[in-house]
């Protein structure tokens, strides 16, 4: 069977019963400017499952396309047949011949401001018109007025897409090239070094960045050849010349803001590292998981004591090594499955922000401190025949270390993406301790205990490293 056939097919069975994610993957193509594909994907997904203008978004692809194979006027003349009112393909006849002049002119004088903020799409094009024609102060500040409005939906990309648009006019190089690198590695080459070009431009490397678009002009895109056409005929204005304070502070939270998400979220990173000691971690489960079974089942209570189960009364004759080997033993499927999926989830996340070698010790010291508690605690009630086994207190002890990463960093910087990342954590341990609670055979202490030394080694540790002057 034909492989593309196969992958449309594929495609239409999850349209089928998720219209939302083929919309998504619609979109993916549209933004790497392969409009010939994503034509051919709604024209075959159609008749699975139709949904609003269909048939509209089918003809502007088939118009763009068009136009970027050099036929403009076509193009635009097919984009006249719209109505008045269909602002998207107006602002398209525009956009395709880059007059952005006079698109800011038809875009304030049309569309109403309340058709305006409510649409992230024609929004999109208002904020580049205003870049495009150096009304600088004016592009942060909508961009400022309207970012939430952007942030509601992430999949479709149209927040970045915005910052994009403000870093670049704004001639902010290193940003613009992180974005670039993390966020729109999707994008053609051809477009990358457009924007980035751009960016260099503006800041003032004029003869490498007009030697790039140069060189891009000789693409046969059409429709960006018309936009770097306009950039060598109307020079971008220079940011420090026009930007007042309050743009310099909108830049400035912007440019902390980013740092954050990729130090937060590595994985947006190409070179988000292989999280190396959390598969080792799940390889050493798994494996004690595999030889609880050979010996006979994972719910037998011999076969766990044998294999080093928490057993107080045994810890306090002399078998410290249990605290260790119970942190690698679990009590059935369930148990093993969730343990392991909340490992995955956040020992990748933990690993990265907070490096290999202190997330290994982070690991083993607050699985092994929270079972020394529980031990301690229950001779002092009289509970030194209970069993426990898991690897959840190490767990915990990750997102106690996270916790205090982002607490730190916050402390510090007074971001707010730290500040929303620690509420989401915060959140997570709610919604943990609550499950406890109301799940039997659960020993809530030991997770407490575990994100309570995981919080506290993470936290001494900062404190250690960068002294007491930094944290006030």
């Amino acid at each position: 069977m034909n492989l593309k056939y196969l992958l449309v097919c594929l495609i239409g069975i999850l349209f089928f019963f998720n219209p939302r994610r083929a919309l998504c993957q619609i979109k993916w193509l549209i933004d790497q400017q392969r409009y010939k594909e994503a034509r051919i994907l709604i024209s075959r997904l159609r008749w699975l499952r139709p949904f609003p203008d269909y048939e509209k978004l089918r003809r502007l692809l088939s118009i763009l396309e068009t136009a970027r194979k050099g036929h403009i006027s076509e193009a635009i003349a097919q984009l006249q047949t719209y109505p008045e009112n269909d602002y998207q393909t107006r602002i398209l006849s525009y956009v395709i011949k880059a007059d952005w002049e006079n698109c800011l002119l038809w875009i304030e004088a049309n569309i109403p401001p309340s058709m305006l903020w409510a649409n992230p799409d024609l929004l999109l094009y208002y904020l580049r018109a205003l870049g495009e024609t150096g009304r600088l102060n004016e592009l942060l500040q909508v961009f400022t007025n309207n970012h939430r409005r952007l942030q509601k939906d992430s999949v479709s990309n149209q927040y970045n897409t915005a910052r994009l648009y403000v870093l670049v006019f704004c001639g902010q190089i290193l940003q613009v090239k992180q974005l670039l690198n993390n966020f729109f590695s999707f994008y053609p080459q051809s477009l990358q070094k457009f924007w980035f070009s751009t960016a260099q431009l503006i800041a003032g490397k004029k003869y490498v960045a007009r030697h790039q678009l140069l060189e891009l002009r000789l693409d046969k895109d059409y429709i960006l050849g018309n936009a770097i056409d306009w950039r060598l005929c109307y020079p971008p204005i220079d940011p420090t010349s026009v930007l007042d304070a309050r743009s310099f502070g909108i830049l400035q939270r912007l440019t902390t803001e980013i740092n954050q998400e990729l130090r937060f979220h590595p994985a947006h990173s190409n070179k988000a590292k292989i999280p190396y000691i959390t598969v080792l971690f799940f390889l050493i489960n798994s494996g004690v998981f595999a030889w609880e079974i050979w010996l006979g089942g994972t719910q037998q209570d011999v076969v766990l004591y044998n294999l080093g189960a928490l057993v107080p009364q045994a810890v306090f004759s002399g078998q410290w090594w249990r605290l260790l080997t119970a942190n690698f033993l679990h009590y059935g499927w369930l148990h093993f499955g969730t343990n392991m999926l909340g490992l995955l989830f956040v020992g990748q996340v933990a690993e990265a922000i907070l490096g290999r070698i202190f997330f290994s010790i982070l690991y083993l010291f607050s699985g092994t401190g929270a079972l020394l508690i529980f031990t301690l605690l229950a001779r002092r009630n009289q509970l030194l025949d209970a069993m426990l086994v898991g690897a959840s207190a190490a767990i915990m002890g990750l997102v106690g270390g996270i916790l205090a990463y982002y607490l730190w960093d916050w402390l510090r910087t007074k971001s707010a993406s730290a500040f929303q990342r620690m509420s989401f954590i915060v959140l997570i341990c709610a919604l943990q301790f609550f499950t406890d609670y109301y799940t039997p055979g659960v020993s809530l202490s030991s997770h407490a205990w575990g994100l309570f030394l995981g919080f506290i080694l993470t936290f001494s540790r900062f404190f250690y490293l960068r002294g007491v002057k930094t944290f006030f």
